[in-house]
């Protein structure tokens, strides 16, 4: 049986993974609790604003990650609704919606 060509391309990138990703993720969102869009505190994923499979070499980089909720931000702020996509100005867009939803209140 062959493996469908987006679930080779995920596991193949996994693979490649730095073997200090799991602790930089998790001590990453200890330290920015909130959804830098929504600011939800559930659900939690680090997000590369350079693209890991591009720049592989930003994979542990802090100032390369941003903490965007998994319920919706993470891929239709981080990705356009499309995980091949990368927003580029996720940080901006993070800080136009945190202001406005802010202001709301």
């Amino acid at each position: 049986m062959e493996i469908p060509g987006f679930i080779r391309e995920h596991i193949i990138k996994r693979a490649r993974r730095s073997s200090g990703w799991g602790k930089v993720r998790k001590k990453f969102v200890k330290a920015n609790p909130r959804c830098a869009c929504c600011g939800r505190k559930e659900g939690l994923q680090v997000h590369h604003i350079k693209d890991f499979s591009e720049h592989p070499e930003l994979e542990l980089d802090t100032n390369n990650l941003i903490v965007l909720c998994g319920k919706t931000c993470h891929l239709l702020v981080g990705h356009f609704r499309h995980w091949k996509s990368i927003n580029p100005n996720v940080r901006e867009m993070c800080q136009y919606f945190i202001h406005r939803i802010k202001n709301r209140r």
